[in-house]
């Protein structure tokens, strides 16, 4: 799914798609070597992030592709800071760091996807499967903890920190297994690393810790595998005038492979949801007119004309209401929408004013609002 901001649009997008298999690596029984092969420590810097931040990651694929949490990276999205990944941190000469982008994040799984330039000592992990998770199963952990901190060299790079815990918990919801809870004590900087099965392969990706009390969190491979497996979406809208707001637009939204060597999967849907600050959600199914590429015409905001307004006016000391639909009113050569006027004063009869006051003599007054916020000129 992916969010995006035009004004005060707000625009998701959701894809459908037939599952597709995961290959399965080959078992190792040297859970510590595989481990500290896949994991990299995470920097991300900029001027404006003061020392930056740090966290942990770990190889999927051979072509480069990193997984961490999105939390973890949120501050080198759109290109605004550094991004480097350190293999190997302890070996010295052959210690890599290698410049990332980030290819894709999801806010709500807290997932992203990164790719670097692939280098021959990438050492990718296996998903494992959901169906073998047990409550008091062993779980090891992976990561940086603190990030630099923990070095004893000035400038250096500290040790991998490894960590053996056991599932204590598996909470579920209505569509599964929400997190892995463990046991043993995170620090943050593990964020985003590995947590490996006692087969070697992947369980869950470390998330979040509660501190001082032993619990962690962990999200679940089978969220991970859901994550990876999704083809991408490229969506870039123009821009949108407020003067052409309620003009019939088309825009065109382009899928991507999992990854950069896959394919796209047969049988892909794209549907877009559109809120606005003045209408509920409404959706739109995307037309596919090319291979991957989808196109879809809709009109962003509802003409003005389509949302009621309150009417309210003022006979004497009595207010009565009224929620009629906004028209065309004409007072002598003026033209206008109700809403556009929200004060008419006629000293004859009745004046019309959004804020009531007290009034003498026999004259009245009427007022009117609409009945959602009104949209902002950006």
């Amino acid at each position: 799914m992916i969010r995006s901001r035009l004004g005060h649009i707000t625009i998701l997008i959701a894809i459908a798609f037939p599952g597709m298999g995961w290959a399965q690596g080959t078992e190792r029984a040297d859970i510590v070597g595989l481990g500290k092969s896949a994991t990299a420590l995470i920097e991300v810097t900029a001027p404006w992030l003061g020392e930056g931040s740090s966290g942990s990651a770990f190889c999927i694929d051979r072509s480069g592709l990193f997984i961490t949490n999105a939390h973890v990276v949120v501050g080198a999205e759109g290109g605004r800071a550094d991004l480097r990944l350190v293999l190997n941190t302890d070996r010295g000469s052959k210690r890599s760091i290698l410049r990332a982008r980030i290819v894709r994040s999801d806010d709500r799984l807290d997932l992203a996807l990164l790719k670097v330039e692939p280098v021959a000592e990438l050492t990718p992990l296996t998903l494992g499967r959901e169906e073998d998770l047990r409550e008091t199963m062993p779980v090891t952990t992976f990561g940086y903890p603190f990030g630099k901190i923990l070095a004893f060299q000035r400038n250096g790079y500290p040790a991998i920190t490894i960590l053996n815990s056991k599932i204590t918990a598996l909470p579920k919801n209505q569509s599964g297994l929400e997190k892995i809870q463990f046991d043993n004590q995170l620090n943050p900087g593990n964020s985003g690393g590995p947590v490996l099965g006692p087969d070697g392969r992947l369980v869950g990706v470390a998330q979040a810790t509660m501190r001082g009390a032993a619990i962690n969190f962990a999200i679940p491979v089978g969220r991970v595998r859901a994550f990876v497996e999704a083809p991408g979406l490229v969506f870039d809208p123009p821009a949108l005038p407020y003067k052409d707001r309620s003009k019939p637009v088309t825009w065109t939204i382009k899928a991507q492979p999992a990854t950069p060597l896959g394919a796209l999967p047969a049988g892909l849907s794209v549907s877009l949801k559109v809120a606005t600050d003045v209408t509920p959600p409404r959706s739109f199914a995307a037309s596919e007119i090319a291979r991957g590429t989808f196109r879809v015409t809709l009109t962003p905001v509802p003409s003005d004309s389509e949302a009621p307004v309150e009417l309210r006016v003022l006979i004497g000391r009595t207010w009565f209401s009224a929620t009629v639909s906004d028209r065309v009113i004409r007072v002598g050569r003026a033209s206008f929408l109700l809403r556009n006027r929200p004060r008419i004063t006629s000293r004859s009869r009745f004046e019309y004013d959004s804020r009531p006051r007290a009034r003498s003599g026999s004259s009245g007054r009427a007022e009117w609002t609409p009945t959602h916020r009104k949209s902002k000129r950006r």
